[in-house]
């Protein structure tokens, strides 16, 4: 009994409890100490079990299902379903608004470009005004000095013409071959 026997405690132990209490005693107190061990290991293994099915219970209990997934999965999707129709809503809200103000801007630039064109148009009708005034003021001013020139070309048309009689008067008194020349031309003879 004493050979099949394999001590697991430490061999300073064992000689101390030998020298103490003799090889007999010595043995049986090992035995004891290696029953001992070998108990609270059972017992350690025991509660080790114990501790991993009450953990793997409790985790089973945390863990979500298969079924509580797809559950969780199908209010998920209809979630995302409600917020894409909002937001779609939303969206059309908007286009629908700023459309609103597209055509409110677009009215009124209509409004001020007719009120611009109006006023350019009357603005052109001033300057037509304004430029025939001054074409009949130009017309006017020409036709006066058109007469005030015709006026002095007359005179001086008729200046030259008495000059031109006085030379030959002058030419005539002075030259008789002038004369004779004057009465040819004249068809005198």
């Amino acid at each position: 009994m004493e050979n099949d026997f394999i001590m697991s405690i430490p061999i300073d132990l064992y000689e101390k409890l030998e020298r103490k209490f003799g090889r007999e005693e010595a043995f049986e107190i090992a035995k004891m100490i290696e029953d001992f061990f070998k108990l609270m290991e059972r017992r350690a293994d025991e509660i080790a079990l114990q501790k991993k099915v009450e953990l793997r219970s409790e985790l089973v209990n945390e863990l979500a299902t298969k079924a509580e997934l797809n559950a969780v999965k199908t209010e998920l999707k209809a979630d995302i379903e409600n917020l894409r129709t909002e937001l779609k809503s939303d969206i059309e809200k908007v286009r629908a608004e700023l459309m609103g103000e597209i055509d409110n801007v677009r009215t009124g630039l209509k409004g001020e470009i007719e009120n611009l064109r109006t006023e350019l148009k009357g603005i052109r009708a001033e300057f037509r005004s304004e430029i025939e005034n001054v074409r009949l003021e130009f017309r006017g001013e020409i036709a006066k000095i058109r007469t005030e020139l015709q006026s002095q070309i007359d005179k001086l048309n008729m200046k030259l013409n008495f000059l031109i009689i006085l030379v030959i008067i002058v030419l005539t008194l002075m030259n008789p071959v002038v004369a004779e020349l004057i009465k040819k031309w004249a068809g005198l003879r």
